[in-house]
């Protein structure tokens, strides 16, 4: 029964309560990640880029960015929210 406990191990790991506002905050910078990995060249699925984007909650409007310094923008203002939001996870 231990080696069975030990592959199953709990579904959400961390030290904050989970939120669905964090869980798109997260959701955020990874596809943000994604987008800034696709404009240096590297191969992403797009299933796992449209995936993330859902997740996000962002508007293919947004999603749209032209450059790479718009890309690093909008990334680092998705890190700030989700600083600020694991600040008071507790609230959420």
């Amino acid at each position: 029964m231990l080696p069975a406990e030990k592959k199953c191990g709990k579904t959400y790991q961390g030290t904050r309560d989970w939120s669905p506002q964090l869980k798109q905050s997260v959701m955020a910078v990874r596809y943000w990640k994604l987008r800034l990995r696709i404009t240096r060249g590297a191969l992403v699925s797009s299933a796992m880029l449209a995936y993330h984007l859902s997740q996000a909650d962002i508007t293919p409007e947004d999603a749209i960015a032209a450059s790479q310094t718009d890309i690093i923008r909008k990334l680092r203002s998705c890190y700030n929210l989700l600083k600020s939001r694991q600040e008071n996870h507790k609230q959420l």
